[in-house]
């Protein structure tokens, strides 16, 4: 996800359809083009909404540009996955107000 502007994830929610869960997973930030950092995450095999909390503590900057998801193998034997929902939420680095889970 490309947000053309500095941002401040606090987290991502993600709801997938149980069976077709990603593994391996990780947020991968940038800032402009470059990665700033790389954090795992760890789904459970449900269809539950589940929230997943952005940490900062080693990002040499706290504004990313680009959030890309990284699902390296899915608990489906095809390895497919299914989301339902997927909100980022945090807040906009020019105006410093809680976003909307839609407007990052």
């Amino acid at each position: 996800m490309d947000f053309n502007r500095d941002v401040f994830i606090e987290s991502v929610n993600i709801q997938f359809q149980g069976g077709f869960v990603g593994e391996q997973c990780s947020f991968i930030l940038f800032h402009d083009a470059r990665e700033v950092g790389r954090h795992p995450f760890f789904p459970s095999n449900s269809n539950a909404r589940q929230c997943f909390i952005v940490s900062y503590d080693t990002l040499p900057i706290p504004a990313v540009t680009r959030l890309k998801l990284h699902f390296g193998t899915s608990t489906d034997f095809y390895g497919r996955l299914v989301v339902y929902d997927l909100q980022v939420v945090g807040m906009d680095g020019m105006s410093n107000a809680v976003a909307a889970p839609d407007a990052l």
